[in-house]
C-alpha cells in the first residue's frame, strides 16, 4: 500500500436574482460555478493492478434558471 499526499478541493459559484433588475423576469437567476477553482492536480482511485484516475481539471459552467 503507498500513501498519497493529501489535497483540497476548492468549489465556488455566484448567482444573481434577474428580478432585482428587471422586474418582468421573476425567478430567473443566472449563475456561474466553478470545480476545482484552483486546478488542483489529484488522484481519485488507484487499484490493485497500478491504474490510477486523474481527478477533474478546473471546469467553470453558467446556468440559467427559471423557476417562474
Amino acid at each position: 500500500m503507498s500513501a498519497h499526499p493529501a489535497f483540497a478541493l476548492v468549489d465556488a459559484s455566484i448567482s444573481y436574482d434577474l428580478s432585482r433588475a428587471y422586474p418582468s423576469l421573476q425567478g430567473v437567476t443566472l449563475a456561474v460555478n466553478a470545480l476545482n477553482l484552483f486546478d488542483q492536480r489529484y488522484f481519485t482511485s488507484a487499484f490493485y493492478q497500478g491504474t490510477v484516475f486523474e481527478g477533474f481539471r478546473r471546469t467553470v459552467f453558467g446556468t440559467v434558471t427559471d423557476r417562474g
